[in-house]
C-alpha cells in the first residue's frame, strides 16, 4: 500500500483527535461560565472538570504525535509510545462516558438532591421557565418556592418531568458524543500501526539495498 494514502489517513484521524480535544476544552469552559441555572444542576463541577482533564489529555497526544511522525523511518519508537498514549486516552474516554451515562440511570434521585440544595432564587428561576410547583409533588412545600409562577399557580404539575426530560437529553448527547472520541481514537491507533509497519518495511529495504551496493532490485 503506496505511503501517501496511509498518512493522509493518519493525519485525518489526528486533526480529528486534535478537534475533539479543542471541543472538550472549550466546552468545559463555556459550560462553567454560562448562566443556566439547571444545565448547572445537570452538569455538575466533576463533570466539567473530567471533560476538562479529558481534551488536555487529547490535545497533549496530539502534539506528541506530531513529534512522532516527523521522526526518520528508521525511529519508531515514538510511533509505539504514542499508540499507548492513546491506549490510556481510550481509558479515559471510557471513563468518562461511563460516568455521564450512569447519572442518566438514576436521574430522578440525583437531580431531585440537585433541585433541594440549591438556593431558592435558582429553584424560581426552574419552576418559571417550566411552569412547575416542587419537585416529586406539587405540594412540597419545603421545594416550593412560593414567587414568580408558584406564587399565584393552582393545579400546577411537579417538576421532575421537565427537569429530568431536559437531563435526560443533554447527558444522552455528551455520553454519546463522547463515546464517538474512542473511534477517533481506534482510527489513530490503526493508522499509526499501519505507519509503523510500512516504515520498517521501507527501512527493511533500505538496508537491503545498501547491503547490494544501492544496485535496488532490477
Amino acid at each position: 500500500m503506496p505511503t501517501k494514502p496511509i498518512l493522509g489517513f493518519w493525519a485525518f484521524f489526528d486533526v480529528c483527535l486534535l478537534a475533539a480535544g479543542v471541543i472538550s476544552v472549550v466546552f468545559a469552559f463555556v459550560w462553567q461560565e454560562g448562566d443556566h441555572p439547571l444545565r448547572h444542576i445537570v452538569i455538575t463541577g466533576m463533570d466539567l472538570t473530567a471533560g476538562l482533564v479529558l481534551g488536555i489529555f487529547l490535545l497533549v497526544t496530539f502534539v506528541f504525535s506530531i513529534g512522532a511522525i516527523v521522526q526518520p523511518n528508521h525511529v519508531i519508537l515514538p510511533l509505539a509510545l504514542l499508540n499507548w498514549a492513546l491506549i490510556v486516552d481510550t481509558l479515559a474516554v471510557v471513563i468518562v462516558g461511563t460516568m455521564i451515562w450512569w447519572a442518566t440511570l438514576q436521574e430522578r434521585k440525583i437531580f431531585g438532591d440537585a433541585f433541594s440544595a440549591v438556593s431558592s432564587e435558582v429553584r424560581q428561576e426552574i419552576q418559571d421557565q417550566f411552569s412547575c410547583c416542587g419537585y416529586y409533588f406539587n405540594n412540597e412545600t419545603q421545594l416550593i418556592t412560593l414567587q414568580g409562577f408558584c406564587q399565584t399557580a393552582t393545579n400546577a404539575t411537579a417538576c421532575v418531568g421537565p427537569i429530568t426530560a431536559y437531563a435526560d437529553e443533554t447527558l444522552n448527547n455528551i455520553f454519546t458524543s463522547v463515546y464517538g472520541f474512542a473511534a477517533i481514537i481506534t482510527g489513530l491507533f490503526l493508522s499509526t500501526l499501519c505507519v509503523i509497519k510500512k516504515r520498517q518495511e521501507v527501512e527493511r529495504f533500505r538496508r537491503i539495498d545498501a547491503k547490494r551496493g544501492g544496485r535496488g532490485f532490477v
